[in-house]
C-alpha cells in the first residue's frame, strides 16, 4: 500500500478558514462600533442631565436670593438669568443647547403632551417673595434633536413679611 505524502492545506480549506475569520472579525467590529456609538450617546445624555441639574440649582439659588423679581431669557443657544434691577447685568446660566421652558402640567389633565403645554414667555417675570415657581426645563442637543433631557421642578422660598 502506498501512502500519499500530503503536506500543507488545499485551496478550499484555506478559503474556508479565511471566510470564517472574516465573519468573526465582522461581528467583533460591528459590536465594537455599536457599543462606541451607544457610549457616546449615553455620555451626551449624562452631560445634558448634569447641565440641567446645574441650571435648576442656579435658578433655585437665585430664586431664594432675589429681592424683587427676575425672568429667564433664551437667546439663540444661551440661557440667561435676567434681574429686574437694571443695574445688574444679565447672568449667563448655560449655553450650547436648545432650551425650552414650560409651565407645569395641569393637575386636572396630567397627560398633556409637551408640545401642547404653554411655553414660558421671555417677558414673563417671576416674583419669588409672592409665588412659588413651577416649571419644566428641557434641554435639546443641537446636533441630534432626538436627545432631550426634561426636568419638572418647583422653586420654593419661605415667605417673610
Amino acid at each position: 500500500m502506498k501512502h500519499k505524502n500530503e503536506h500543507g492545506v488545499s485551496l478550499v480549506e484555506l478559503l474556508a478558514v479565511l471566510a470564517l475569520v472574516a465573519m468573526i472579525a465582522t461581528l467583533i467590529l460591528t459590536t465594537f462600533f455599536i457599543a462606541t456609538k451607544y457610549n457616546l450617546t449615553e455620555t451626551k445624555k449624562l452631560k445634558m442631565q448634569q447641565e440641567a441639574n446645574y441650571i435648576i440649582t442656579f435658578i433655585l439659588q437665585k430664586h431664594r436670593e432675589v429681592e424683587d423679581c427676575y425672568s429667564l431669557k433664551i437667546n439663540d443657544e444661551n440661557l440667561f438669568f435676567d434681574y429686574c434691577d437694571e443695574s445688574k447685568p444679565d447672568k449667563l446660566i448655560s449655553n450650547g443647547y436648545e432650551y425650552k421652558l414650560y409651565h407645569p402640567l395641569e393637575p386636572e389633565n396630567p397627560l398633556v403632551p409637551q408640545a401642547e403645554r404653554d411655553a414660558i414667555e421671555e417677558s414673563e417675570r417671576f416674583y419669588p417673595k409672592e409665588d412659588n415657581l413651577q416649571m419644566t426645563l428641557m434641554l435639546i442637543d443641537l446636533s441630534n434633536d432626538q436627545l432631550k433631557v426634561s426636568i419638572d421642578t418647583t422653586f420654593v422660598r419661605y415667605k417673610t413679611e
